[in-house]
């Protein structure tokens, strides 16, 4: 076997099947798998693909943010930590230090 023979049998599996229009008028059964090919091979969408709009709220903050490889999640991310825990503080610790200093026992 030479070369040529070698690439032929190698590349076959992902070379579509020839259809001939002949072949196809044969049978019945063939037609109706030709008329189902074509059929699929028309349901493909052509051209570039659309990128779809995000609609909720996630999806607008990680187009906004992540898909733009800005660093302001980072920021946002410690942003939202220190306001919970200054509202875990107040409410366990601090309500009950402005409380005494309003009543002036401190």
């Amino acid at each position: 076997m030479n070369l040529t023979q070698i690439r032929r049998f190698s590349t076959k599996s992902l070379i579509p099947p020839a259809l001939s229009v002949k072949q196809a008028g044969t049978s019945a059964v063939q037609g109706a798998r030709f008329a189902k090919l074509v059929d699929f091979y028309q349901k493909i969408p052509k051209g570039p693909r659309v990128d779809p709009v995000p609609t909720s709220l996630a999806g607008k903050y990680k187009a906004k943010y992540f898909e733009t490889g800005s660093p302001a999640p980072i920021l946002h991310v410690i942003l939202a930590l220190g306001l919970m825990g200054y509202t875990i503080d107040y409410n366990l610790h601090l309500s009950e230090y402005f409380h005494r200093r309003k009543e002036g026992s401190l």
